[in-house]
């Protein structure tokens, strides 16, 4: 629960603390038929007031502190913090409906096929049913009756990218029209792996570059990077991986807004793009908003189907500067449901104690 130091495991039980308010008025109605050594209790209230608070307090604490043992307290237990040297990327990919266009270059489709041929073996291996395989690799894909697409070749570039990365941290958004959160930044890269392999399995809107700006109300792929930056990067090298087939513009108030928060003392953020189309779409006007604004916050246009320009691409980002940064390595619980048992039973001990002596005082 927000705001408190310990947990509950079965905090579905703690409404039984709303019983409190139909105790205390039965206890008011009926207590001169109760049997109770303090039936009389609300009857001496005025003689001896601070007492009768104390027992009304300590019945009170008691019976909170019972339901707090029926709800099972857990208290975490954070294990020990390791530190690393590491860089700290977001991937950002395009998931917009311009990228299940079909890509002709002979080469990237070669890359393709090897590549979904790979990823149906191992749906196999992991016991998909084999009807349910389709020629997109993973099981549920869309079969793809027209040849490979740009989202297929955004896929192998992730992969590629994620496989160079260890012992940094990576996180995944997709974005069409708006941006979406798949994975924060995390050094268990095999999930990202895994994410990535889901992209695509519906096509996705518009392309939402610049956003949140006057034509685009929703937050786009470049902010969402920047916030969850903020949020949650550590390591001094920030790094956008943008995958895209960079079929979108960037207006010019919100180009100089993007640069001026990437260049920001502390969140200096570059941008390495790996364009997804033809070869080449990296020099084409469909890429200048892009272009322009890696050209200003440093980084580099590479074109993804280019096995030879995406191998120096990864050299030049394996010399970026490491720094150190904390995980955490485990979080565990302590169970605590006994200290709320021995108070609870405590607190109402001495209520009883309480309510016998405001009997004898009466």
């Amino acid at each position: 629960m927000p705001g408190l130091p310990f947990t509950f495991a079965q905090g579905k039980y703690l409404f039984l603390a709303l019983l409190l308010a139909p105790i205390f008025w039965l206890w008011n109605r009926r207590r001169n038929a109760l049997g109770h050594p303090g039936v009389d209790l609300h009857k001496d209230l005025r003689s001896i007031p601070l007492l009768s608070k104390l027992c009304v307090s300590l019945f009170t604490l008691g019976y909170l502190a019972l339901v707090c043992a029926t709800a099972k307290p857990l208290l975490p237990e954070v294990g020990i913090k390791e530190s690393r040297e590491a860089r700290d990327f977001v991937i950002g990919a395009d998931i917009s409906g311009s990228m299940f266009q079909q890509i002709n270059d002979p080469e990237q489709k070669k890359i393709i096929d090897a590549e979904e041929e790979a990823e149906r073996k191992a749906a196999l291996e992991e016991g998909a049913a084999p009807e349910k395989v389709q020629a997109g690799g993973a099981p549920g894909a869309q079969p793809n009756n027209q040849g490979p697409t740009r989202i297929q070749m955004a896929r192998y570039a992730i992969k590629t990218f994620v496989k160079e990365r260890q012992g940094d941290r990576v996180a995944l958004i997709a974005f069409d029209d708006q941006a979406y959160y798949c994975w924060p930044l995390t050094t268990d890269l095999d999930i990202i792996a895994q994410k990535a392999r889901l992209l695509g399995k519906r096509q996705g809107g518009g392309t939402n570059f610049d956003g949140p700006s006057d034509t685009a109300p929703q937050i786009g792929a470049f902010q969402a990077a920047i916030n969850h930056f903020r949020d949650m990067g550590q390591a001094r090298t920030k790094v956008i991986i943008f995958v895209s087939d960079g079929d979108a513009g960037i207006s010019e108030k919100r180009h100089r807004a993007l640069v001026e928060q990437m260049s920001q003392p502390g969140q200096t953020i570059r941008i390495y793009a790996f364009v997804i189309g033809e070869k080449s779409a990296i020099t084409s006007p469909q890429t200048e908003s892009l272009r322009k604004l890696v050209a200003e916050v440093g980084g580099e246009i590479i074109a993804a189907g280019d096995a030879s320009a995406m191998r120096a691409g990864f050299d030049r980002i394996n010399q970026l500067e490491k720094s150190k940064i904390e995980l955490e390595k485990s979080v565990s619980y302590r169970d605590i449901t006994f200290l709320f048992l021995t108070a609870g039973l405590t607190l109402l001990g001495l209520f009883l104690a309480s309510a016998a002596v405001l009997r004898e005082n009466a």
